[in-house]
């Protein structure tokens, strides 16, 4: 982002409004601010009326993502996740094998991003059906946390909401373009065919007396 960006971003942060004589930095000609300024307002993020500069609702939200230092940099953020965890009554999990990257050929429990807008709950029924083609009456079982490290510095950061599936109706077939349903034992899965912390995960959702909060750190090479 350029500078004078950042720096009308930053102005409006702080302020209600700002007229184009405050905002506008004085070692800056009008044309290259007016630019600058046109380019958030097209992005939406900005907005001029007859009281001068002010953020819009996305410009609030954009800014909140921004670090609160003198360069306002754009914060990594974690992936907010939710994950289904469902049995059937041989004691297997219902596991997902993934042909898309970052996860191709990979085993996890049926997960997938949480969307603008949309609650978690309804986000694990979404998942569990567009995954699986599965219904299931869906209980929250707490907050996973994992962080993957390589060289000591994050790489990746998912912030897990995790339910139970139970009374599971199979409703339709997956189009499988994400990748294959399968029914498992994770003994019956080689540890290097997971992804990150499924082991921890399950053995957490086994604990009766489990912690509501399940911190994982990996640390990749």
């Amino acid at each position: 982002m350029h500078w004078i960006a950042r720096h009308i971003l930053k102005r409006l942060a702080f302020s209600d409004s700002q007229r184009y004589n405050d905002l506008k930095p004085d070692d800056v000609e009008g044309n290259l601010f007016q630019y600058h300024a046109r380019s958030l307002e097209k992005q939406g993020l900005i907005h001029r009326d007859e009281t001068g500069y002010r953020l819009t609702a996305t410009g609030q939200t954009f800014v909140a993502d921004l670090s609160q230092t003198k360069l306002m940099h754009t914060r990594r953020l974690p992936r907010p996740v939710v994950m289904v965890v469902c049995q059937n009554p041989h004691g297997e999990y219902l596991l997902f094998r993934w042909k898309r990257q970052p996860y191709r050929r990979f085993v996890s429990l049926p997960f997938g991003r949480q969307i603008l807008g949309q609650s978690v709950r309804d986000m694990a029924a979404e998942q569990l059906f567009f995954k699986t083609g599965y219904e299931a009456s869906l209980s929250y079982l707490g907050h996973v946390d994992i962080i993957i490290k390589a060289t000591n510095s994050p790489t990746d950061h998912l912030s897990v909401g995790v339910f139970g599936g139970e009374n599971l109706k199979k409703i339709s077939e997956p189009d499988g373009l994400t990748g294959k349903v399968l029914w498992s034992h994770l003994r019956d899965i080689p540890e290097a065919q997971t992804v990150a912390g499924l082991r921890e995960i399950v053995a957490w959702v086994e604990n009766p007396q489990r912690d509501p909060l399940l911190e994982i750190i990996v640390s990749q090479s």
